[in-house]
């Protein structure tokens, strides 16, 4: 499959809400919209493909993207998309932002997963560790351990409250200079050791 309009879902311009929101547009503007559509509308269908590896949405999304900015690109939608765009001199940042949205949705780690490890590292902003625990959570097994480091110290103590919170406990810990790192566990599991 070289050309990504292949993946399609099927869902298309006259199945969704667009047609009646059209009706609502000046007839004048609604071929660069619906161009705008057709994009947006295969840039999804690659993201939430269900066969494509990662890496290989990643690949097209960025041919995608290249056949939006560069002549001779080869998906349509984007060759299609940058002729309107260029005819009603409209700049193609608002496309770009919705190709990084759905670049973060493949590379976001799901909620639940098939793998689960022994030891989960992670060394993120204390926001984004408190923000995605359950995410990080979901990747251990039962007894499993989960070491937390990078954090400033001034910060520890809210990472680790989110962590008490989910049903994990502070095990062990260190403190270097003002980087605070520690080991938890579920605690049942403490419980459990502990009984």
């Amino acid at each position: 499959m070289n050309d990504s309009a292949q993946l399609r879902s099927g869902k298309g311009s006259r199945d969704e809400n667009f047609p009646v929101a059209s009706w609502l547009i000046k007839r004048r503007h609604r071929p660069v919209i619906l161009a705008f559509y057709e994009f947006v509308r295969v840039a999804d269908d690659i993201a939430d493909h269900p066969t494509l590896g990662a890496e290989e949405k990643l690949a097209r999304l960025d041919r995608l993207e290249a056949s939006l900015l560069v002549n001779g690109g080869e998906e349509p939608e984007g060759v299609a998309l940058r002729a309107m765009l260029r005819q009603h001199g409209l700049p193609v940042r608002h496309a770009q932002d919705l190709l990084n949205a759905f670049r973060q949705d493949v590379t976001k780690l799901p909620v639940r997963s098939a793998e689960k490890y022994s030891v989960v590292c992670a060394n993120l902003v204390s926001s984004l560790l408190v923000k995605e625990r359950k995410r990080i959570l979901g990747r251990l097994r039962p007894g499993g351990f989960l070491v937390l480091a990078g954090i400033l110290e001034t910060e520890f103590s809210e990472v680790q409250s989110g962590y008490e919170t989910a049903g994990w406990r502070l095990v062990a810990g260190r403190t270097e200079r003002e980087w605070r790192s520690g080991v938890f566990v579920e605690r049942q599991s403490v419980e459990r050791a502990g009984a």
